[in-house]
């Protein structure tokens, strides 16, 4: 077996200058996709919360992405489950940036079926409300 002989010093940093723009112009370019995929899911106008799991151990510990209200605005965001933090997916780190890409068709199905479990709730709290309002002017219950 042969033993690869590491790349002399100045060769390795000047192929680091060489590849440091390229990566840093197409790590904006996730992030401008990440921001219109943000919009895209403020834009649907559901108003419902809904998480999945990003990164997690073998126990199950971990990070969950989340399309979720944050100061006041809906933000696709990382939870960190073992430190009870959170940060706009756009600050995470490139590595759950790029993981979240990847997961998102997943959240976006999510969000639909949690939108639909929220519609019927409504819809039987309202279907309530309008019983208990029917029962208190006709008089008592």
């Amino acid at each position: 077996m042969t033993t690869k002989r590491p790349v002399p010093l100045e060769q390795a940093l000047a192929q680091a200058r060489a590849i440091a723009p390229a990566l840093a112009n197409a790590t904006d370019t996730l992030n401008k996709r990440i921001v219109e995929a943000e919009d895209a899911l403020k834009d649907l106008g559901l108003g419902v919360s809904t998480s999945i799991t990003l990164f997690a151990d073998e126990d199950g510990a971990g990070d969950d992405l989340c399309f979720m209200k944050w100061d006041k605005t809906w933000r696709l965001m990382v939870v960190d489950n073992d430190n009870e933090t959170w940060e706009p997916l756009i600050n995470a780190s490139r590595e759950a940036r790029l993981r979240a890409v990847q997961l998102l068709p997943l959240l976006v199905e999510k969000l639909i079926s949690d939108a639909q479990d929220e519609l019927k709730k409504v819809e039987e709290a309202t279907q309530l409300a309008t019983h208990l309002t029917e029962k208190l002017k006709a008089g008592g219950l």
